[in-house]
């Protein structure tokens, strides 16, 4: 047991043994939709392969960045829902039905990300969506709250979306609690010092930074800053020359990490730098070993890939049967697994001809104080015509960079309430805005 500040306990999971992947898939593959292209929001009527569930097929659009700003580390959640639909087809579908996961590109712009999901839900005819382009979802507010279609949640940075409209429900961390993770982490790790870099690129960057310096007081903590940083920048030293001079114990780090993170954190410790690096959310991932002995750690939005737990190991299975080839390390692609199992959760029940997007949105309605058996931090309940409410659990990791070992470090009361490895943390702090 280790005391953190503010005298909250802190226990730490035991490891496993499973190595992380190393690299990042060099690219989703773009998957097409077959049948029916209406837009009444049934269930298509075409058939299903030969041996498989016979039902009409339920459609799910997933509107994702396979290229572009962050493609990197968003773009293999697509392979993910292709995975995941080939594994619940193989268990017999939903009531019956098989499950398509019709995929298109965002390309992380705005108007590109606009016209995919409308091409799922106007001429696919798709009767539930899911989108992953944390620099676009913004444009897609609007559109989709008019919609009527139920929008399920891989990762969402937008408060005005998830927790904010009805036909949206969330299934990881809200951005907002996710920001104090990360200070939270710190504190966990015996910090009393943090510093933030932030990307340029995402306006939602630098709420991160300003989260922390508001809470980094009240967890006995020095806020020491904020640094912006681009991508496309070929050095870091000024950056780190400037943190390195404020006595920084721990960075935290809002951008995207496999891309720009891994050289700032190399440049960082070439200048001297003895701390370590909080990376959270879908930046933890196999870039964290293009660090050799650097120090992570930071709060994650979906559950550890790496626990023994029997959710997270049916999540191993599947993928490696389904899909070798592509990582399963980060939390991108764990949430987007969450967030179709409670789809699969929600419609388990339903077994009527013709489903539509309102008996969807109904049959969120009837989930109560649900976890998926751990895979959420919490419990979750949605009311019928009522915004989900927002998700203030999380989990915080630690890592050192090229061990191939992650480690869940819970903190206080189980946010899910289990005592294994997969438990989960909760902010427990003052309020903040």
């Amino acid at each position: 047991m280790k005391v953190a500040p503010m005298h909250r306990e802190v226990h730490f999971m035991k490891m496993s043994r499973l190595r992380a992947a190393a690299t990042l898939a060099a690219g989703a593959l773009l998957l097409t939709a077959c049948g029916s292209g209406g837009s009444s929001g049934a269930a298509s009527s075409r058939e299903a392969p030969t041996g498989g569930p016979e039902g009409d097929t339920i459609k799910i659009g997933y509107a994702v960045a396979q290229t572009g700003f962050a493609s990197g580390v968003v773009g293999p959640t697509a392979e993910v829902a292709q995975a995941w639909a080939k594994g619940v087809n193989a268990e017999g579908g939903i009531g019956g039905r098989p499950v398509e996961i019709v995929v298109r590109d965002t390309a992380a712009t705005p108007a590109t990300a606009l016209t995919a999901v409308k091409e799922l839900v106007e001429q696919e005819g798709v009767i539930a969506l899911m989108f992953a382009d944390g620099a676009s979802e913004s444009g897609l507010r609007d559109y989709l709250a008019g919609s009527d279609v139920a929008v399920l949640e891989a990762q969402s940075f937008d408060p005005k979306m998830f927790s904010a409209l009805p036909n949206f429900f969330a299934t990881s961390t809200t951005d907002k609690y996710m920001h104090s993770g990360y200070t939270e982490a710190a504190a966990a790790a015996g910090g009393k010092s943090l510093a933030f870099a932030v990307c340029a690129e995402v306006a939602a960057c630098a709420q991160a930074g300003e989260v922390s310096e508001e809470l980094a007081p009240g967890l006995d903590m020095k806020y020491t800053g904020t640094v912006k940083v681009t991508g496309s920048q070929p050095s870091f030293t000024a950056e780190c020359l400037k943190l390195n001079q404020t006595d920084t114990e721990w960075i935290g780090m809002a951008l995207d990490f496999a891309a720009t993170g891994t050289r700032m954190a190399s440049d960082c410790l070439q200048q001297g730098y003895t701390g370590g690096f909080v990376v959270g959310s879908g930046s933890v991932n196999g870039g964290l070993d293009e660090v050799p002995d650097a120090k992570f750690t930071g709060p994650m939005n979906g559950f550890p890939w790496w626990v023994d737990d029997a959710p997270v190991a049916k999540y191993r299975d599947v993928m490696a049967e389904f899909a070798p080839d592509v990582p399963i390390t980060g939390t991108w692609q764990t949430s987007t697994w969450t967030g179709l199992e409670m789809f699969r959760k929600a419609l388990a029940g339903h077994t009527a001809a013709g489903l539509t997007r309102q008996q969807v949105i109904d049959a969120y309605g009837t989930i109560k104080d649900e976890t998926l058996g751990g895979l959420l931090p919490q419990p979750v309940t949605y009311t019928p015509g009522e915004p989900a409410p927002p998700v203030s659990c999380y989990w915080i990791y630690s890592y050192t960079g090229g061990s191939g070992e992650f480690e869940n470090i819970q903190k206080g009361t189980s946010g899910n309430g289990l005592t294994t490895d997969l438990a989960s943390s909760c902010y427990d702090g003052p309020p903040f805005s």
